[in-house]
């Protein structure tokens, strides 16, 4: 399992925060390796990064979403591609995308 490391430069809310330490739990008592890897801003947003993270994966494309205006919700496609980020900040290094 990957997840994002909570550090105090974490920008993640209380509730995440507490599901993403329940997780982490959960697979120590469960003997589910946990790998906790601390999230680098390389973008000057998520949708960047999703363009990015297309670029290299053309399985994703279709899956990229669109910038948001500000009265919208989050598009949930964008949970793809940080999960593709934490991931392959375990395969590249923390510095590559």
């Amino acid at each position: 399992m990957i997840n994002e490391k909570v550090t105090r430069r974490c920008r993640k809310g209380a509730r995440t925060i507490a599901l993403i330490e329940a997780l982490t739990w959960e697979a120590a008592q469960h003997g589910v390796h946990d790998i906790a890897v601390e999230r680098r801003q390389l973008f000057a947003n998520k949708y960047e990064e999703a363009a990015a993270l297309a670029e290299r994966f053309s399985e994703l494309a279709p899956l990229t979403p669109k910038p948001r205006r500000i009265w919208d919700k989050e598009p949930l496609k964008t949970t793809y591609f940080e999960a593709a980020a934490l991931a392959l900040a375990v395969i590249d290094g923390p510095a590559e995308v």
